[in-house]
């Protein structure tokens, strides 16, 4: 079952989850920024917050970082890809 938070949290989590994701796998910026097509600015701006983040990129970093969707957005608290 999902926990109950809110709109304003999840975005925090996100953004705690996909740098932290890239800091312990000591990767910069413009790798994953390359990776989804995007500018590093506008990665850092995921990340810091500024920006809101696509579904559609949230999707793109879980099958980078082999974590679920679910992981990134605060939603379940295992790392683990469940399949592939």
């Amino acid at each position: 079952m999902y926990k109950n938070i809110s709109q304003v949290r999840i975005k925090e989590i996100i953004c705690e989850r996909i740098r932290a994701l890239r800091v312990d796998r000591d990767i910069k910026q413009i790798v994953i920024a390359d990776y989804l097509g995007i500018k590093q600015n506008t990665y850092a701006q995921y990340e810091s917050g500024e920006r809101g983040i696509s579904p559609e990129m949230i999707v793109k970093l879980a099958q980078y970082y082999r974590v679920t969707t679910d992981y990134i957005m605060g939603l379940d608290d295992d790392r683990r890809k469940i399949r592939g």
